[in-house]
């Protein structure tokens, strides 16, 4: 080994940590669906820690939590009639009217 080579240079080179997938990591995410009278669910509450467990597998309620940085878009897709989103917000309307 020759004498000028750097400490970095002798060392092996280092593994690169795994990145956790980004759906894995807890994120804001925001509920934009219609709000529920008796349930934590009210149209734009953000919740910190990702979608509740009680809600992740709902097909029609979990389309409805959006990240900070899909919000406008998921938004205008609301407003759109005949959307995906605009077809689960009725749903998930229709269901309100059910369990009051």
């Amino acid at each position: 080994m020759k004498e000028t080579e750097t400490a970095a240079q002798k060392a092996p080179p280092k593994k690169k940590e795994k990145e956790t997938p980004p759906e894995m990591t807890a994120q804001p995410m925001i509920y934009i669906g219609p709000g529920f009278q008796h349930s934590d669910l009210s149209t734009n509450k953000v919740f910190a820690e990702g979608i509740p467990e009680k809600f992740k597998d709902d097909p029609i309620l979990a389309p409805l939590f959006v990240t900070p940085e899909q919000l406008d878009a998921a938004r205008a897709e609301v407003g759109e009639t005949g959307s995906f989103r605009n077809v689960l917000y009725r749903k998930a309307a229709v269901l309100l009217k059910e369990r009051r």
